[in-house]
């Protein structure tokens, strides 16, 4: 998660990737690819925070998504038209195990961006001439930002087989690029996306109920998204709870 290469908080730290290599590699032998298709320049971004080494340390490759195939799909657009967007293919191989890992930050126009949205949006092709992230965008904030439809529409294509949420040290206010550090000190992993991304939400201090595409996901089966039918193991939820500030750009439209 490289929303901005030049900004160590707002990409996931080298050594939460090293911890789920260290997990993987006594028990897969077979390769590994860290992947990433940044707004800005992917192999900088590896360079910018020390993703080299992991190379080596865990004979992986690091791969610039943006450089590989694509095939069209399409998303609602700005002026309620069918948008065609390129999607890389990486994500649609149904032989590739997607792990999404992601570090916990608010957003500015979902309010949060965890697991999901971290693939979801790492999906569409951007070639360094043109990004067709942008297309999934709204307009304008608001609560019911398109994005949140293209996001639910999309899941039902590109959806990870396990979700990794980094908050050891996550993101609130101006995310997902310019916010400030919450020592929050957590870490989620869950085979359900979607669950990981309600609990996380929560442990934020936020409502996935409220957030669009979140609650969408849910009512469309493609995750839990019940908090009571959620099980959470390891430290108890409530000695975990905290209350990130939000985007300023969405104050208005969440305030209660």
């Amino acid at each position: 998660n490289m929303s901005v290469s030049g900004n160590p908080l707002a990409v996931t730290h080298a050594d939460a990737v090293r911890a789920v290599l260290e997990f993987l590699r006594p028990h897969y032998k077979k390769p590994i690819i860290i992947g990433e298709s940044g707004v800005l320049n992917t192999i900088e971004g590896y360079k910018n925070n020390n993703y080299g080494a992991l190379e080596k340390e865990y004979d992986v490759r690091l791969v610039d998504l943006n450089a590989t195939g694509h095939q069209y799909w399409y998303v609602f657009g700005r002026e309620q038209n069918p948008q065609p967007v390129r999607i890389i293919s990486t994500f649609l191989d149904p032989d590739v195990y997607i792990i999404s890992l992601a570090r916990m930050k608010t957003h500015d126009c979902v309010l949060v961006t965890l697991s999901l949205k971290n693939v979801l949006m790492a999906a569409p092709l951007n070639d360094y001439k043109k990004s067709d992230k942008g297309y999934l965008h709204g307009p304008a904030p608001a609560v019911n930002d398109v994005l949140h439809f293209n996001l639910f529409h999309l899941a039902h294509r590109v959806y990870p087989d396990l979700a990794v949420i980094d908050g050891f040290e996550a993101m609130e206010g101006d995310g997902p690029a310019w916010g400030t550090p919450f020592d929050s000190r957590v870490a989620l992993a869950s085979t359900d996306a979607l669950a990981a991304d309600t609990v996380a939400t929560k442990i934020m201090g936020f409502n996935a109920e409220k957030i669009l595409y979140l609650s969408a996901m849910g009512k469309g089966g493609l995750g839990q998204g019940d908090m009571e039918k959620i099980t959470v193991l390891g430290t108890p939820l409530d000695q975990c709870l905290y209350r990130f500030k939000m985007n300023k750009r969405l104050v208005e439209f969440y305030k209660t």
